[in-house]
């Protein structure tokens, strides 16, 4: 219940070089563990459900690389939520986010 509606938002680059200038939303929903990535500006991806692959809040961080669809997204910011939230936890997950 206390993660209701609670969802941590990251801004994220693709990995790949043809995608370079494409820039994306990735959100953590904490209440079911679900994920979700939107292009900005507006723009949607065919998904597959075929292996999927369960991420956790700890795999969210600045410079991580989150594999969804068979892309690749590299988290780069973190929204203000995301840093309100993180400073219930260590420093050192603290810093990871900015």
């Amino acid at each position: 219940m206390g993660n209701d509606y609670r969802i941590l938002r990251y801004e994220a680059d693709s990995s790949r070089g043809d995608d370079k200038l494409r820039k994306f939303i990735t959100s953590y929903c904490l209440s079911d563990d679900t994920i979700s990535i939107h292009e900005l500006p507006q723009r949607h991806t065919d998904s597959s459900f075929e292996h999927p692959q369960f991420y956790s809040p700890g795999d969210f961080y600045i410079g991580a690389t989150i594999e969804v669809f068979h892309q690749r997204f590299i988290i780069r910011l973190a929204d203000l939520f995301v840093l309100k939230y993180a400073e219930q936890f260590s420093p050192t997950v603290i810093e990871s986010l900015r």
